[in-house]
């Protein structure tokens, strides 16, 4: 997902399968399943989807309801509550208070980190030693999911959300209609860009999240990871240096 910085759109209903309603406000963000909002409701977000075919809408919606029976409990992950059914489809997810994607802290820490840049900015972010407690988390968060059977399909610093206070490392998950296991197709093969592995963005199921989890644990450093120089794109693939 991309786009994390909260954007106003006009405000719309939509309305779940046990006829609750909720009242769409600003944008927090969008990828290629679809667009995150927030809602009238506190702590709880709603995600409608942007697929044009009714085919492939269904198939996602599927896939939600496969979610939702899955041992998820005891995880930071904001799993589907409810199925938004109209106007369009999407779900219904919770997230806790106060917290912010990986990405704003990735985007404050190179602009601390430029020259002439404020280097206070690092230190009161909770410098090296927060940031590594966050991958460490996010890194544990991975490994119990996996061992559920499970993979996060989509890890990228948007999807990722931390804790706004410095002096605390809380790690939650968003877009769950990522996770899939290996027995099982998601039906999708989408990615954040710089964030892809090779064999996704050659449009192949995704086996493993290593390239993503390598790129990942550089990230919080600044806004490039150890892979950017050879960034992972379709157009790389196809003309190999």
């Amino acid at each position: 997902m991309s786009n994390a910085v909260p954007a106003k759109s006009g405000n719309r209903t939509v309305y779940d399968a046990k006829g609750h309603a909720y009242t769409l406000l600003d944008k927090l963000g969008e990828g290629g399943q679809g667009i995150v909002c927030l809602t009238d409701r506190p702590g709880v977000l709603v995600k409608i989807a942007r697929q044009q075919k009714d085919e492939a809408r269904q198939v996602w919606h599927a896939h939600l309801r496969w979610v939702m029976h899955q041992a998820l409990e005891g995880l930071p992950i904001a799993r589907p509550k409810a199925l938004i059914v109209k106007p369009r489809l999407g779900y219904v997810m919770e997230l806790m208070d106060g917290l912010e994607p990986l990405s704003d802290l990735m985007q404050r820490a190179e602009e601390s980190l430029r020259p002439g840049g404020d280097t206070n900015e690092w230190v009161l972010s909770g410098g090296l030693k927060r940031r590594l407690k966050l991958l460490a988390r996010l890194a544990r968060v991975l490994s119990e999911l996996h061992g559920r059977g499970m993979a996060y399909g989509d890890l990228s610093p948007t999807n990722v959300f931390i804790s706004k206070s410095a002096s605390h490392h809380e790690v939650w998950l968003i877009d769950c209609d990522n996770i899939s296991s290996l027995s099982r197709d998601s039906g999708q093969a989408l990615y954040s860009p710089d964030y892809g592995a090779p064999e996704v963005v050659r449009g192949k199921r995704w086996r493993r999240a290593a390239q993503t989890r390598g790129a990942l644990l550089s990230s919080p450093f600044g806004s490039w990871h150890s892979l950017t120089p050879w960034r992972v794109t379709s157009s790389s693939l196809a003309n190999p240096i």
